[in-house]
């Protein structure tokens, strides 16, 4: 698990195809759509950030999207899911994600464990379901207890 994580949140990060795993500049060679902020705050409201090169939307207790910048141009899109909202909730949320994705051309999703997931509300609900963060939020208290245990 990622340090500032915590164990319902499952983190994606929206990047081009043809980014390098690993790549810290993934955006470097092309920026998102001209609407991505528009996209972006379709989705989920606009939150305050503690920094001017960081956007942020929606919230730390629930999804959040993350959009790092230097200059006015796009480094970083981090995409945090929240695996405790019921599933009427994140299916449409799933939707709504893969559409902004596919708005910005040919890019996929890919997490810190290095799993591709493509840009559909079904890839991306498939991923969070196989995610350490569903298990924990859908595991029994005592499997709850294990994760929690260094």
């Amino acid at each position: 698990m990622k340090p500032g994580m915590t164990n319902w949140q499952f983190d994606l990060h929206l990047v081009p195809r043809a980014a390098q795993p690993g790549d810290r500049d993934p955006w470097r060679a092309r920026q998102p759509a001209g609407s991505w902020r528009r996209d972006l705050d379709a989705l989920l409201p606009r939150a305050s950030s503690w920094s001017r090169q960081l956007s942020i939307w929606g919230t730390d207790e629930s999804h959040r999207i993350d959009v790092w910048e230097h200059e006015r141009r796009v480094e970083s899109i981090l995409v945090r899911i929240d695996a405790r909202e019921p599933v009427e909730r994140l299916a449409p949320f799933c939707q709504g994600l893969g559409e902004l994705a596919q708005a910005q051309g040919d890019v996929v999703f890919t997490s810190p464990a290095g799993l591709v997931v493509e840009p559909t509300a079904a890839a991306l609900s498939e991923a969070i379901c196989a995610s350490a963060a569903w298990r924990f939020v859908h595991a029994s208290e005592a499997e709850r207890r294990m994760f929690a245990e260094p």
